[in-house]
């Protein structure tokens, strides 16, 4: 796969916010960490829970632990649903939801991770039950958001190989489940 150069600038940022979070410098690290989301943002690529995460433990890091959940809240979370949504758009609503909650569930256990290392109970145990609720919310959803994209798979076969399911290809039907 070919990079563009977006996807190399934001490479490129990553390991720099990494250099400096070495260097003990987490308010530049938080910086060049928006920046490098900001890119995130306008990529074809779709990122993974760690990249959006990484950010986190750098506002407590860095003495901002107030920041760290109304940056979630209000930045992080919208940009990861919104990313999930144009990064999967050929996949169904349920199956894109179902992830954007595993990028939710990410998230909190990182302000768990902040919190208990701040030791602020209120905040870890506020954390932690959002993160069970989610992780309740994805087993519900997740057997729905499974069979949908399978009744979608379903319907784009039959546009392909036609309503009969015993003239399609013997690993379609097993894969589908026909």
């Amino acid at each position: 796969m070919e990079h563009k150069s977006i996807d190399t600038e934001i490479s490129e940022l990553m390991k720099l916010a990494t250099a400096k979070s070495k260097e003990n410098k987490y308010s530049e690290a938080i910086e060049i960490l928006k920046s490098a989301l900001l890119k995130i943002s306008k990529s074809a690529l779709l990122y993974g829970h760690a990249s959006y995460t990484k950010i986190i433990p750098y506002f407590q890091k860095a003495g901002k632990y107030q920041e760290a959940e109304k940056f979630c809240i209000e930045y992080l979370i919208p940009v990861t649903t919104e990313a999930i949504k144009n990064g999967m758009s050929q996949r169904c609503k349920q199956i894109q939801d179902l992830h954007s909650l595993q990028h939710k569930s990410a998230i909190y256990e990182k302000l768990c991770l902040i919190a208990k290392r701040e030791q602020n109970t209120d905040d870890q145990k506020r954390f932690t039950a959002k993160k069970l609720e989610i992780e309740q919310a994805i087993l519900t959803a997740r057997p729905l958001a499974e069979e949908q994209e399978r009744q979608k798979e379903i319907k784009e076969m039959q546009s392909v190989f036609g309503a009969n399911t015993n003239s399609w290809p013997e690993v379609i039907r097993k894969r589908l489940s026909v």
